[in-house]
């Protein structure tokens, strides 16, 4: 992890569609490791760079990669981008935040972290609309509504 560039890292924009009409209505922003090897999730990507100490930075690579993608989808389609501790991801100002939804990771516990709570309210006010990242999975329970 610590000998690898931005440049190794692409986003795939996975496409979100409404179940009743099956039309993409969003898509959402998922970090890919460019050495085009298939088995490094990015689930195993996060884990190797919290190993090295490394996990701020490659969320803020991955959120500053995912927010470049934001003019590359259709009017009117908003993008879900993955983020995690609030130490790590500072948001770009170029950024439009109406046509951005920041997911909070499932890893995190958001109930009993006042960071979280803290840096959520911020982005709520600077526009930006926050999710619970795979609700029902982990910390994202019936406590992070």
């Amino acid at each position: 992890m610590t000998q690898r560039s931005t440049h190794q890292f692409w986003i795939a924009l996975q496409p979100i569609a409404h179940l009743a009409t099956g039309d993409v209505v969003a898509h959402e922003a998922l970090l890919r490791d460019g050495r085009g090897s298939h088995t490094n999730s990015a689930t195993d990507l996060f884990r190797e760079a919290a190993r090295e100490g490394q996990q701020g930075p490659l969320e803020q690579t991955a959120l500053d990669l995912a927010l470049r993608r934001v003019n590359d989808l259709p009017t009117g389609q908003k993008l879900f981008v993955n983020v995690g501790e609030p130490a790590g991801p500072t948001l770009p100002a170029a950024a439009d935040p109406a046509r951005v939804v920041l997911e909070v990771s499932e890893g995190h516990n958001i109930v009993d972290n006042p960071r979280i709570i803290a840096q959520a309210r911020a982005w709520r006010e600077a526009g930006y609309a926050i999710a619970l990242d795979d609700y029902g999975v982990g910390h994202m329970g019936l406590g992070a509504l």
